[in-house]
């Protein structure tokens, strides 16, 4: 599978801090289509899992939202997640 995996050069990531001790180098994957829904799969359901994980303390404690009123929110988003008209785009 790693053979079939083609990549487009980049420029190096930029620097976490002044001085950093190391630089590092961003990877761009082109994979083949079938790959590529495979893994598109795999990213929505680790997200729909881990929705309320990154959800639930930035809500509630630094936007003052209730418990209930996330809940509420995250089932709709869970809802929209499953429209294939919705199209999630993120860097892994």
């Amino acid at each position: 599978m790693a053979s079939s995996l083609a990549t487009r050069p980049t420029q190096p990531a930029q620097p976490a801090a002044r001085g950093a001790v190391f630089d590092a180098m961003e990877l761009t994957l082109c994979a083949p289509s079938n790959v590529q829904k495979r893994v598109g799969a795999l990213n929505i359901v680790q997200l729909h899992e881990g929705l309320e994980a990154v959800t639930i303390v930035p809500f509630t404690k630094i936007l003052g939202w209730s418990v209930e009123d996330v809940h509420a929110f995250l089932a709709e988003v869970r809802t929209d997640l499953k429209k294939k008209n919705v199209h999630l785009l993120h860097d892994l």
